[in-house]
């Protein structure tokens, strides 16, 4: 029996699809950096009036899926009704520190009454994306009316798939926590940097990217996009809003990406951002600024609940879906 307490933070290549290493059905506490003592110290320095800190608290939990994603229905049970979605927007499906109901996925079906499946994850991988909705296509009754896909805000960072088929994002948080925690950079980040200076994640984003177009073309999958951070001169929605369909945050979201720099940002650099973003929440139990407080999630990384309520009603704006529920 797996211990509810313990936070989840592994993904694995299992059935086919890279998903989260979660049991179905049950209700986990924590994800990621979350846990019981970390939430305890957060409390004590934000204090009584902290929205997390009171009594009457929204409660949160993470149950996920028999393929390891965060829903309460099987892909066969959404797919039944000919007009579902299928939706992956990283944080904004994934929700950490975010209570289900409040996740972006289950906005949208709160305001369209349309069945959403969310599989989302986190790292911003094309690659698994790319992957996923192959493997869910072998499973659904009828093919989603809309599919809505994340876009990452650098196109940085790659993978690892290991014998036992954990599946490790190799990316500027990984590898600022490793050092972080072992004092030097571990082996599998040896070659980081040099892949990093090499511009080579470039490469395999456009690529990714590209084919997820043609998969969708494919299937016959009404593609559109998602992009929540700030627009730079490195960011994939460079080269697919000239042909594609996206749906752009009213305003850069605090926690959608763990920092901005332009694609002449040097390593160091870049790595010195994101420990700031990333590691403050995360050892200082503050977020990245203070004035992000009421923006941010539980977490104090992670976009919070009104976040995802706007970016679910710029989704269905967008598509001019009913507002009654607004």
């Amino acid at each position: 029996m797996n211990d509810l307490n313990t936070p989840i933070r592994g993904q694995s290549y299992r059935n086919g699809l890279v998903s989260i290493q979660a049991e179905e059905g049950l209700e986990y506490k924590w994800i990621l950096h979350e846990s019981k003592e970390w939430f305890e110290k957060v409390k004590v320095i934000q204090g009584s009036d902290w929205e997390w800190s009171k009594e009457d608290a929204p409660k949160v939990s993470y149950k996920f899926d028999n393929l390891g994603f965060r829903n309460d229905k099987s892909i066969k049970e959404v797919s039944k009704d000919p007009n579902w979605w299928l939706f992956d927007s990283s944080c904004f499906g994934l929700g950490p520190g975010v209570s289900s109901e409040r996740t972006v996925p289950r906005m949208l079906e709160k305001y369209t009454d349309i069945p959403v499946y969310n599989m989302s994850l986190f790292g911003d991988r094309p690659e698994i994306i790319t992957n996923n909705i192959l493997e869910l296509s072998k499973r659904w009754i009828n093919p989603p009316k809309k599919i809505l896909l994340h876009i990452s805000e650098h196109p940085t960072g790659s993978y690892r798939l290991e014998n036992n088929n954990k599946f490790t994002n190799i990316d500027y948080p990984g590898l600022v926590l490793s050092e972080l925690i072992t004092g030097s950079t571990p082996d599998q980040f040896s070659w980081f940097e040099n892949f990093e200076e090499q511009k080579m994640g470039e490469g395999h984003h456009r690529l990714a990217y590209n084919t997820i177009i043609k998969l969708c073309d494919v299937l016959k999958l009404n593609l559109s996009w998602l992009y929540t951070g700030p627009v730079g001169d490195y960011s994939p929605v460079n080269y697919l809003k000239e042909h594609q369909d996206i749906i752009f945050s009213p305003k850069p979201i605090p926690g959608s990406g763990c920092g901005s720099y332009s694609k002449e940002t040097p390593f160091n650099e870049r790595k010195r951002i994101v420990s700031t973003k990333f590691l403050d929440p995360i050892t200082t139990y503050q977020p990245a600024r203070r004035d992000e407080m009421f923006d941010v999630s539980r977490d104090l990384f992670h976009p919070g609940p009104e976040s995802h309520k706007v970016m679910a009603q710029t989704i269905c704006q967008h598509f001019l879906e009913s507002k009654r529920n607004f």
